[in-house]
């Protein structure tokens, strides 16, 4: 029997070998879905389901149905594999930003601020990219090696034109 892989909620990040779905897709490799629906697989037919940055968007309710979605399409013995933010990492760094701002440290506004609007984008975000895309639109170059810091190559994804800093 051949192996199935299912990528969810894939974005821009997908493997041509893998079945790959999301409500906007990125590429034809990518098929349009609406993960608030069954997935369109038999039972049980799946080696492997995985996603990244997904589970976080849904509701309790609606995120313990999707995740009863993903194991129902497994075969025995199959993976499922979920990725979702490191919050207690993001609160550390809240945290820290909050302790520079409060005692005057330069730029802890600006650290405050990404924190911030991270914490919320990871937990509440309403639309692709979120508002940590528009934040990172209007900084200066001076300004990415936070963002970069945290973000790693989606930084240049955000803004394509973007220089390395």
């Amino acid at each position: 029997m051949t192996s199935r892989y299912l990528n969810l909620g894939c974005g821009e990040r997908f493997h041509p070998e893998w079945v790959n779905l999301d409500l906007r897709p990125a590429s034809p490799g990518v098929q349009h879905w609406d993960l608030r629906k069954d997935l369109p697989f038999p039972d049980a037919s799946l080696d492997v389901v995985y996603h990244s940055h997904v589970l976080e968007h849904f509701s309790q309710p609606d995120g313990l149905r999707f995740l009863g979605r993903c194991r129902k399409v497994l075969r025995p013995g199959g993976l499922l594999r979920v990725v979702v933010p490191d919050l207690e990492r993001i609160v550390e760094l809240y945290r820290q930003a909050l302790s520079d701002a409060l005692n005057g440290q330069p730029d802890a506004h600006f650290a405050y601020d990404w924190a911030m609007i991270e914490m919320y984008d990871q937990t509440v975000r309403e639309f692709s990219g979120g508002e940590m895309v528009r934040f990172v639109r209007e900084l200066s170059p001076s300004q990415h090696s936070l963002i970069r810091s945290r973000l790693g190559g989606e930084l240049d994804r955000m803004v394509p034109s973007n220089p390395q800093s």
